[in-house]
């Protein structure tokens, strides 16, 4: 399973190193990073990446804009403008950029990673985004397989446990062997999206179990369609609580 490669280019240190340690978070690879324009472009012909991440205003002028419509035209990848100003003429500038979605800083992990995964779906599906302001409430995301990405919808998750430094995503197809580039802890708290955290109630030091998909609970053991779990003694009171036991 390979992570989504991300181009930075950003002018401002703190930002920049903010944006690195944010996508590191959030499980994504960092393809490369810039902080000059000129060199950016010079390079683009030598990478390989994803999804780009671009601050509009640098070296005192909407250079951003620039790479944007670069990348859109001669590689055909998606890209997020980042930026702190919002006044009028710019944003009809980077409107008409054709840019995937429009963040302003500070950017909090879970609208980075609810952004790139706007982009790639919009991309995937050869449509434009729906809006440039940053949208958190989707039902489904996309995990990179080989040289694409495949849909995964939240209510098909069965469960998620801990895998090395990655989330295992348990489906209903238990031929599918799916990962997530962070850590579980991670995944919980920052991918999945908020209005369905409820649902996944952890179970064990190293599975979280998603109580729609629950046929059963005998004893410490979850059945679900075509699997079990194993509760532990610390967490199974919790279960209970989460379950419309009447």
């Amino acid at each position: 399973m390979n992570n989504i490669s991300v181009l930075i280019v950003e002018d401002e240190p703190i930002w920049l190193k903010k944006l690195e340690l944010t996508l590191d978070e959030i499980g994504c690879t960092i393809a490369a990073s810039f902080s000059d324009v000129a060199e950016a472009i010079t390079q683009l012909d030598k990478l390989s990446f994803d999804i780009a991440l671009l601050d509009i205003r640098m070296n005192g002028v909407n250079a951003g804009i620039s790479i944007g419509k670069m990348i859109h035209k001669l590689y055909n990848k998606p890209f997020i403008f980042i930026t702190s100003g919002n006044d009028k003429e710019t944003v009809e500038e980077a409107i008409a950029a054709k840019p995937s979605a429009f963040l302003m800083k500070p950017v909090n992990d879970y609208s980075l990673y609810a952004a790139i995964q706007l982009a790639l779906q919009n991309h995937a599906l050869n449509t434009p985004a729906a809006s440039l302001t940053e949208q958190n409430n989707h039902e489904h995301f996309f995990v990179k397989t080989g040289n694409g990405y495949k849909k995964i919808s939240w209510s098909h998750v069965v469960a998620l446990a801990v895998e090395d430094r990655y989330t295992k995503v348990i489906t209903q197809n238990v031929q599918d062997i799916l990962l997530i580039g962070s850590r579980l802890a991670k995944t919980i708290q920052v991918i999945l999206p908020k209005h369905l955290q409820p649902a996944f109630v952890q179970i064990s030091r190293t599975h979280f179990i998603n109580i729609q998909h629950i046929q059963q609970l005998k004893e410490h053991t979850i059945y679900t369609a075509h699997q079990s779990f194993i509760v532990s003694d610390n967490f199974l009171q919790n279960l209970k609580h989460s379950l419309p036991i009447i």
